[in-house]
């Protein structure tokens, strides 16, 4: 079952919110049909917690279907006092192949050199279920390292089974890891 960007939340409502400034939406800059959707920091600082800037808290659609979305708070970046970054986001096949996309955006700095090093380093070693956006954490050392978070199903709920745990070091894909961890 495909679930359509009107079925969280109705067509008019998304627009009014979008026109009062309290959700961005933003197209994929290879191709349009790809958008991202998320509260924007006005809906924060209004304190705007409406059933709308809820449920689009990180959508990502092709052609208004669903495709992939994380939970509603999730952070897209941090920064560590030995100087290393790390960059969390949602995991989704794009115009481009594997991608990943912030919260609310393709195209920031932190979108663009998660889905660079996601691409070089993670590509032939991921394997993604249908119907659920699987949220990473992307840092490096000396080498790229790929961290699972957790993974949201189209229908919004999140499983938190297998937290931070490395599926890069010696494990092919988060498939394989979940089914190790079921064994």
């Amino acid at each position: 079952m495909t679930l359509s960007l009107y079925d969280l939340v109705e067509r008019h409502t998304l627009e009014q919110e979008i026109a009062d400034g309290y959700i961005s939406v933003e197209e994929h800059p290879l191709n349009s049909d790809y958008r991202v959707y998320c509260h924007t920091d006005r809906a924060i600082r209004d304190c705007r917690n409406t059933r709308a800037t809820h449920a689009m808290s990180g959508v990502i659609t092709h052609m208004d279907a669903v495709i992939a979305r994380c939970e509603p708070r999730f952070p897209y970046y941090e920064s560590f006092a030995d100087g290393h970054e790390t960059f969390r986001g949602m995991v989704f096949w794009g115009p481009a192949g594997y991608e990943v996309a912030m919260r609310g955006s393709f195209k920031s700095y932190y979108a663009r050199a998660a889905t660079r090093v996601f691409q070089e380093y993670f590509t032939n070693h991921y394997v993604s279920y249908p119907g659920v956006t699987d949220c990473v954490r992307i840092t490096w050392d000396e080498k790229p390292h790929l961290y699972y978070l957790h993974s949201v199903a189209m229908d919004g709920r999140v499983s938190n089974d297998i937290d931070f745990l490395p599926i890069f070091d010696g494990v092919e894909s988060i498939r394989q890891l979940r089914e190790s961890r079921t064994a």
